[in-house]
């Protein structure tokens, strides 16, 4: 689902000053995409990061995030738990131009619920299938 949520209401979720977030280097990528739950499709991270103003962020196991500065949103947006969250949104916020961004949250009703509980609103729910089709 898309999340939309003002960059202020980070301040909801707890800190943890031992938190460091860093950008992926071009040699964590593709493990980057397997170790991702769920995977993320080969290439993917590749693909954005060589685009102008798209940073992708991580928290080492414990947070991703794919934050395009123009559009204003970060797909995927994953994180284990609420401290990781605040550290990616923090992050995000010192590269944005924008007071709020939308965040992509899949397969995560934790995560969705805990940005929620700080002012975070639905903007688009849908399902994303992932593998063949059967019948």
């Amino acid at each position: 689902m898309s999340l939309r949520l003002a960059f202020a209401a980070r301040e909801g979720l707890p800190v943890e000053p031992t938190l460091v977030v860093r950008e992926a280097r071009p040699d964590e990528l593709a493990e980057l995409e397997r170790a991702a739950t769920p995977p993320l499709p080969k290439g993917q991270l590749a693909r954005q990061a060589g685009r102008d103003g798209v940073w992708i962020l991580i928290v080492g196991g414990e947070g991703l995030a794919v934050f395009d500065a123009g559009f204003g949103g970060s797909f995927p947006f994953r994180a284990t738990r609420a401290a990781v969250a605040r550290a990616l949104l923090d992050a995000m916020a010192e590269r944005a131009s924008k007071p709020e961004v939308l965040l992509v949250v899949e397969d995560d009703v934790g995560l969705a619920d805990t940005l929620r509980g700080v002012g975070a609103t639905t903007n688009v729910a849908f399902d994303h299938y992932v593998g063949e089709p059967t019948d």
